[in-house]
């Protein structure tokens, strides 16, 4: 019985404030618009314009030698050890960025990815500092860098090559908080 009136209670809250949202925005109407009707009637309608809240979301990207990339976060254990595998496409655009909380040689391989990688380790001055080029896909040997890096990107394979990506290049990031 208790249950039921705190689920009451909760229900009662949450309709009252809807109401007190919707009385607030249609108090403040910005502006209103009086546009022709297509009715039957011809009549003037008159539209009023609600307040929105302008959302915007900014996508993470990466940028190498003035090309930009798509970027895919991975910065938690989970994200790190799935990668991206069981991903049968990847789009010449489109990358991965493994954020690491401190410097070390991270090894990765190419077991269940689908895609043929080029792999690019980076220091924490976002500068490139190693970078393996045509992982083959379903190899399960590590590709071990030679210098400490706290970022590792995933890229096409070839792009490396395309793009004359090289050890020193800089790396800059775009929307994303590390």
């Amino acid at each position: 019985m208790k249950k039921n009136n705190v689920s009451i209670l909760i229900l009662a809250f949450l309709m009252a404030l809807n109401l007190s949202t919707f009385i607030y925005s249609t108090s403040n109407l910005s502006k209103q618009e009086k546009t022709p009707s297509s009715s039957i009637a011809n009549q003037d309608i008159n539209y009023k314009t609600i307040p929105r809240m302008n959302i915007v979301f900014k996508t993470p990207l990466i940028q190498i030698k003035n090309t930009t990339f798509n970027v895919k976060i991975a910065d938690t254990p989970e994200l790190r050890a799935k990668g991206l595998m069981n991903q049968p496409y990847m789009s010449p655009s489109d990358s991965m960025l493994f954020v690491f909380e401190k410097p070390k040689k991270a090894s990765f391989w190419m077991k269940n990815t689908y895609v043929a990688l080029d792999i690019l380790w980076i220091n924490s001055l976002k500068k490139i500092v190693d970078i393996k080029e045509d992982a083959i896909p379903f190899t399960t040997i590590p590709l071990t860098p030679e210098h400490y890096a706290s970022y590792v990107l995933e890229i096409k394979s070839g792009m490396v090559r395309e793009l004359g990506i090289k050890i020193g290049d800089t790396v800059k990031f775009i929307y994303i908080p590390y």
